[in-house]
C-alpha cells in the first residue's frame, strides 16, 4: 500500500511549502523581506493546511505542554520586544501542528523529499571539492556578499557545498545518511543493499568534507541508538560497534587520500593539542551559567543570550552553543523542565512504539528516523543550537508530530 500515494493534494501542498522551506532558509531571498516573510507565510500557510483536516481532539497533557510551553517562551521575550517576531512564528506554528497532528501518513513523503535532496547534496558537495573554480563561480552568483569569506574558508578545506553554512549542509547530507543506513538495516542482506552501502560511502565522505564533528559523532551515536533500539538482530550490539570500528577504519584511511576528510580529524587533534577542543565554547558556558545563576526561576527571557554576547570581544556567536544551558539562562528552572519534559516525553513515545505486527517496514523505516531525528536533536543540544534553529526545530517537531499521529492506541 503506498501512503505516500495515498496522500491528500492538500497534505503535498502543504509538505511542499514546508520542505521548500527547511532548503531555501539558508539563502538571501531578496525583494520580498528575505527569509522572514518567507519563513512566516509559508509556516502559517502550511499550518493552515494540515490543521484543517486534523485529529481535533485535544490531548490535555499536550495541550498543558503547549500552555506551559508559551508561558515560558513568551514571558519577558526579548525577540518580540525588539519587533522580531520571526522565530516566535515559526515555533508556534509548528507547535500547534504538534497539538492537532494530521490524520494522514504524510511522514513518508518528507522521508523521500528528503532523500532525493541529500542526493543533490552529496553529489554537489563533492563536486565541488574537485573543482574549486565551479565553485568559486557558484558563490560568486548566489552569495556575493559572503564569497570571499567561504572561499577562504573553502581553501582551508572546509566545504559548504550548496548553502553558506557547514552546519546546514552537514545536516541535509546527514538526514539522508540516516534514512538510507536505516533502510539497510531493515532490508537485510539484499542485492540492492550493495548500491545503498556503496552510496552510504559517498554520503559518508561528503558529511566528513563539511568538517563538521558534531555530525560525525552524535549522527553516528543517533544511528547507534536507532540501531539497538529498533533492530530485532541478535548480536547487534558486536555488529553495532563492529560497523563504526570499521568505519573509523575507513575514514581514517581514506583521510590519506582525500585531505577534506583529514581536515575534521586534524582539526579536533590540533584543537586537543591547544586545550581548545570546545572550540571557545567554555567561554560562553561560564558566561551562561553566571546569568542563570543571578536568574534561576525565571531567567533572563528568551532571546536574551543575544544580546547578552553582543559586544563581547571573545565570544563570536549569539548563543550558548548549548541549548540546555540557554534555556536555564533565559527561561531559568521552570522553563528548563518545561522544555525537558517535553523532549523526554516525545522519545518515550516514539521508542515505544512496537518493532513488528502493528506497523510496516516503511512505517519501521519512518518510526527509526524519528526516533534518529530526536537522538540527534537531544545529543547535539550539548555543543550546538538546534533548539534555536529553525532548521533542526523543524526536523525535529516534524519526528515528534509523526509519533503523534502514527502512534497505537495501545501505545
Amino acid at each position: 500500500m503506498n501512503d505516500v500515494a495515498r496522500t491528500p493534494l492538500r497534505y503535498k501542498i502543504a509538505l511542499f511549502f514546508f520542505m521548500l522551506f527547511f532548503y531555501v532558509c539558508s539563502y538571501s531571498i531578496s525583494g520580498f523581506y528575505g527569509n522572514t516573510a518567507l519563513a512566516m507565510l509559508t509556516i502559517i500557510f502550511s499550518s493552515m493546511l494540515i490543521v484543517v483536516d486534523c485529529k481535533m481532539s485535544v490531548d490535555f497533557t499536550k495541550l498543558i505542554f503547549f500552555l506551559a510551553l508559551a508561558a515560558v517562551t513568551l514571558f519577558r521575550n526579548h525577540d518580540i520586544a525588539n519587533n522580531d517576531y520571526y522565530t516566535e512564528v515559526v515555533f508556534f506554528a509548528l507547535l500547534l501542528v504538534w497539538l492537532f497532528p494530521p490524520k494522514y501518513k504524510w511522514f513518508g513523503l518528507v522521508i523521500k523529499i528528503i532523500e532525493v535532496m541529500g542526493v543533490i547534496f552529496v553529489v554537489t558537495t563533492i563536486l565541488f571539492y574537485f573543482s574549486p573554480s565551479l565553485y568559486a563561480s557558484y558563490v560568486g552568483i548566489v552569495f556575493p556578499e559572503n564569497s570571499y569569506l567561504l572561499l577562504l574558508n573553502y581553501h582551508k578545506g572546509y566545504m559548504y557545498g550548496l548553502t553558506k553554512n557547514s552546519a546546514l549542509t552537514s545536516a541535509y547530507i546527514l538526514y539522508a545518511l540516516a534514512i538510507n543506513t536505516i533502510r539497510i538495516i531493515y532490508s537485510g542482506y539484499s542485492k540492492k543493499n550493495i548500491y545503498r552501502i556503496i552510496y552510504f560511502a559517498c554520503q559518508l565522505i561528503a558529511l566528513s568534507l563539511t568538517v563538521k564533528r558534531s555530525a560525525l559523532l552524535f549522527g553516528a551515536l543517533a544511528i547507534l541508538g536507532v540501531y539497538l533500539i529498533r533492530s530485532q538482530n541478535r548480536g547487534k550490539f558486536f555488529k553495532a560497534v563492529s560497523t563504526l570500528c570499521v568505519i573509523v577504519l575507513l575514514l581514517t584511511v581514506a583521510a590519506q587520500f582525500i585531505p577534506g576528510i583529514s581536515t575534521a580529524l586534524d582539526k579536533t587533534l590540533v584543537q586537543g593539542r591547544e586545550g581548545n577542543i570546545s572550540n571557545g565554547r567554555f567561554l560562553r558556558f561560564n558566561i551562561t551559567w553566571d546569568l542563570f545563576m543571578a536568574n534561576p526561576i525565571f531567567g533572563i527571557g528568551w532571546g536574551g543570550m543575544r544580546e547578552t554576547f553582543t559586544g563581547v570581544q571573545s565570544v563570536s556567536t549569539d548563543s550558548a552553543h548549548n541549548i540546555y544551558l540557554q534555556l536555564l539562562a533565559e527561561t531559568g528552572i521552570i522553563g528548563f523542565f518545561t522544555f525537558l519534559f517535553f523532549f523526554i516525553a516525545n522519545i518515550v513515545k516514539c521508542i515505544r512504539i512496537p518493532k513488528t505486527a502493528l506497523i510496516s517496514t516503511e512505517e519501521n523505516i519512518c518510526v527509526g528516523f524519528s526516533l534518529f531525528t530526536q537522538f540527534y536533536f537531544l545529543m547535539y543540544g550539548f555543543s550546538g543550537n538546534p533548539l534555536y534553529d529553525i532548521v533542526f526545530f523543524m526536523m525535529y517537531l516534524f519526528s515528534c508530530i509523526y509519533v503523534e499521529s502514527q502512534l497505537p492506541k495501545e501505545c
